[in-house]
Formats: C-alpha cells, structure tokens, sequence
C-alpha cells in the first residue's frame, strides 16, 4: 500500500468536460446544451465552484492520506449511525443469478432492483419486515431499519 501512489485530486476543468461527457448520452440535447452553458459559467474565475474547488485544494494539500477522499469516506462509513446500505453504499455488485431471465438489460435490472427495495420500504413501514436471524435462530433488533 505504502507503494502506491498519491491519488490526486482531479482538476476542475477536467472533472466538468467529464461530467458533460457523461451527462450527454442520457439528456435531451436540449437540456444538455443548457447544462454545458451552467458548467461554462461554473469555470469562470470567481464562480462558486471554482471556491469550493480551492477550498478542497487546501484540504487535499493538508491531508497525510493516500487519497484526498479517505477522510470523507471513512467519516462516511465509520462516523454515521444510519442504515448503511440505504444510505451509504456508493455501489453493488449482483450476479447474472441474481435476476431471473426476463431481467437480461440494465435497464430491467435497474428497474428490478428498485422495486425490491420499495417493497422492502412499504414491509419496513407497515411493520411487516420479519426480523432477520443469527445463525438461523437469534432474531436481530430491525429498528434500525426505521431510521432511514
């Protein structure tokens, strides 16, 4: 670990031409001309994002850790008293087994995955989620599933 290098924080400009770059296949052209108009005046010297950007510069600069993200993210693991994987799960990974054959696009997997977890959010609100068990036999306090 000790070997590997610094992760650096990436420049404004170019985590903006990313941001469009992602955003373009997946608006109206419309909307993404508008969003490229809002990421222009976003680099203009003196702009919010241009201060809040300097601001984590200064804290990239102060930071003893390999990434300028450790501290965020370990605050974000290791500090909260919330359901973590509500949230606070940057991603998950499922099998091909773990979605029937109908389910074969993102698309439907996407759309699988959130309407099992809005059932599972109707069975938390109505009182109807059964207590998970330890070892087959020791239910577990679900309270905190109320808190998300």
């Amino acid at each position: 670990q000790s070997k590997l290098p610094r992760l650096p924080l990436p420049s404004l400009d170019d985590s903006l031409e990313r941001y469009l770059a992602a955003v373009q296949p997946i608006v109206p052209a419309e909307q993404y001309e508008r969003t490229k108009l809002l990421v222009h005046d976003e680099l203009q010297a003196g702009s919010e994002l241009r201060r809040l950007h300097a601001s984590l510069e200064v804290e990239d600069a102060m930071c003893s850790e390999p990434s300028f993200v450790a501290n965020a993210w370990d605050a974000m693991y290791l500090e909260g008293r919330w359901p973590l994987p509500i949230n606070t799960n940057p991603g998950v990974f499922f099998s091909d087994l773990s979605f029937s054959k109908q389910a074969t696009t993102q698309v439907q997997r996407a759309a699988r995955v959130i309407a099992a977890s809005v059932a599972v959010v109707q069975k938390v609100e109505t009182g109807e989620l059964s207590p998970q068990l330890l070892l087959g036999t020791i239910p577990i306090d679900m309270r905190q599933y109320l808190k998300a």
